[in-house]
């Protein structure tokens, strides 16, 4: 009885493992997916107003053709070479918190997201100008 209980706790125990290391090679779990792009000069909660340069830096080992940025999920520029950034004209959106995230696209046309940071928009206005 007793080995029969041990053989299925180390089994259970196995395919829990198994578990874990396939969601990580998918990016289900852990805290650092294998995402391409990080935020260069862009913090969360960050305030902003003006022009300003967004930059996203390329991990090692990764390669992209382009990047594209976006805020609020609307494309506001995109890049084709590193060091990837665009200028962004904050007065195009209103005052508030607004989602920022990049794209980056390979030679074979993969796309990956970056982690979307949220930053804050204070031109001391109420409309966006277009």
């Amino acid at each position: 009885m007793a080995r029969t209980l041990t053989f299925i706790v180390l089994g259970v125990a196995l395919a829990a493992a198994i578990l874990i290391i396939i969601a990580a090679g998918v990016g289900l779990c852990c805290s650092d997916p294998p995402i391409g792009i990080e935020w260069a000069e862009l913090d969360e909660g960050q305030e902003l107003s003006g022009t300003v340069e967004v930059k996203a830096t390329v991990k090692e080992g990764a390669k992209f053709e382009s990047v594209e940025f976006f805020v609020d999920e609307k494309s506001v520029g995109k890049d084709t070479a590193e060091p990837f950034s665009i200028k962004w004209d904050t007065t195009t959106v209103i005052d508030g918190e607004h989602e920022v995230h990049a794209v980056g696209t390979d030679g074979d046309g993969k796309k990956v997201k970056s982690k979307t940071v949220t930053v804050t928009v204070k031109n001391n206005k109420e409309e966006a100008t277009t």
